[in-house]
């Protein structure tokens, strides 16, 4: 009873933010089933948790990298796999990492804005995060990005606990969430870029004169990165070749003049789109503008205005080094390359409507248009579903293999571009091989079209979602 009264105690000050996270929780994972998907991504995660569980190989590297060739360290996919593990190879079960993700993540920005700024202001910037269809989204899906925000969040907020303070276990903390990333998405390198440079520009003699920290940030990352280095000698340093040839190449560089002010202004586009994303997720070009304005405004606040511009000088540290970077990159830029910095404008943004709300004493205006900003983004939260979702192509595996009725089969695939993933795994979870081959001699003969509308409705003989199956006759 006194530990009881003891947590009541200590958790009463944190009421409304209980409230916004549990709150916020219903809305992400309200109804899972309707939209959890299991696409390309998942189904390399299954098959890695595969490897491991059922084939009892450890693996020295996660999945590829999407530009360069290069892979991710395994550590979060040995997480991944656990979850994999109670759910005896069910995808399904994963949505218990995303909602643990979910939590820390919303947790951490609300301490995160409550310890550098104001409580109020970690409360705006958890209701923020917590109610974003932008961060929503990405918080669904079991993938590598999906842990980012948190990893960056939690990179920024031990760096600077350390530059402040200079405590050993802030900069050990620092190190050991930095060497992470490494396993979790290739964007690590701008979080390793801004760790080397913040501790260059603010960490003081107290950290240049003792070569202890140097030898904790050297151990610390030795752990995170031996499983690569093993991978990369094992397979005559392909990850190491591959990083050169992608900086090296046309893909990462040879742009000059003009053409750097056009991706720059590229990449600023993007910057604009995501921001005003964060708050409302429609397509409206009048908005870049001010999406351009609001960061402006971020900056000018906490170099001005603010308490704390330590913080904002990392944050435009880590701005800087996201945005050059990719001011010279060719290919696409999707939006997860942003997330690192991202997480962390939304604590500025709390800092910001914190003291607007202050200065002006629109309190009431300011409340209403959060709720707007909550309701616009709550309704398609919690009504998005997947006619594409592991649901449906869970039904669809089994309803093939009772048709089949314990005899050979395969499968031809009618899909439109990038549909027809995560069949072959479900189909080994159910305990048979997918076999694709028409030519191979078969009892059975089905077809998976994907949408549906590829083939006329008469031909159907049964839909899930927007998938539907053909049952050839012989």
């Amino acid at each position: 009873m006194a530990l009881f009264q003891l947590a009541v105690g200590r958790l009463r000050p944190h009421l409304l933010f209980l409230l916004i996270l549990a709150v916020g929780l219903f809305v992400r994972f309200y109804n899972f089933p309707a939209w959890q998907g299991f696409d390309y991504d998942q189904e390399i995660n299954a098959w890695l948790a595969k490897s491991l569980i059922v084939d009892h190989k450890l693996f020295l590297i996660g999945p590829e990298t999407s530009v360069g060739a290069m892979y991710v360290g395994p550590y979060f996919n040995y997480i991944i796999s656990f979850f994999y593990l109670l759910g005896k190879m069910d995808h399904a079960w994963t949505i218990l990492l995303n909602f643990i993700i979910s939590t820390v993540t919303i947790a951490a920005i609300y301490l995160t804005g409550a310890k550098f700024f104001s409580k109020i202001s970690g409360l705006i910037s958890a209701t923020i995060y917590s109610f974003s269809m932008f961060f929503i989204s990405y918080d669904r899906v079991m993938w590598n990005p999906t842990i980012l925000p948190l990893v960056s969040v939690g990179v920024f907020y031990f760096l600077y606990s350390y530059l402040k303070n200079h405590k050993v276990r802030d900069l050990i903390l620092a190190t050991t969430i930095l060497g992470f990333s490494f396993h979790v998405h290739f964007t690590a390198f701008f979080l390793l870029a801004f760790f080397v440079l913040s501790l260059t520009i603010f960490g003081g003699n107290k950290f240049w004169k003792s070569p202890l920290n140097f030898l904790y940030i050297v151990s610390v990352l030795v752990i995170f990165f031996l499983p690569l280095i093993f991978f990369d000698l094992r397979h005559n340093f392909l990850n190491f070749s591959h990083l050169l040839l992608f900086l090296t190449s046309g893909r990462a560089g040879g742009l000059s003049g003009i053409g750097i002010l056009v991706t720059l202004g590229n990449v600023l586009l993007v910057w604009a789109d995501l921001i005003k994303s964060i708050f409302i997720e429609i397509i409206n070009i009048k908005l870049i503008p001010l999406s351009l304005l609001f960061l402006v405004l971020i900056f000018k606040h906490g170099f001005k205005s603010g308490g704390n511009k330590l913080f904002y000088k990392l944050l435009l540290l880590l701005f800087l080094l996201i945005t050059i970077p990719l001011s010279f990159y060719r290919g696409a830029l999707p939006p997860y390359y942003f997330l690192a910095p991202l997480s962390i404008i939304v604590i500025s943004s709390g800092d910001l409507f914190y003291h607007i709300t202050k200065k002006y004493y629109q309190s009431n205006i300011f409340i209403v248009l959060i709720t707007g900003l909550i309701l616009l983004n709550l309704m398609p939260a919690l009504f998005t579903k997947s006619d594409f979702s592991l649901k449906n192509k869970s039904q669809t595996v089994k309803y093939i293999i009772s048709q089949s009725q314990g005899q050979s089969f395969k499968v031809d695939f009618i899909t439109s571009l990038g549909l027809n993933t995560g069949f072959k795994y479900l189909f080994w979870q159910q305990g048979e091989i997918l076999n694709i081959n028409m030519n191979t001699k078969t009892d059975k003969t089905f077809k998976i079209v994907i949408p549906k509308s590829l083939a006329r409705p008469e031909e159907l003989s049964v839909v899930y979602g927007a998938i539907g199956i053909v049952k050839m006759e012989l």
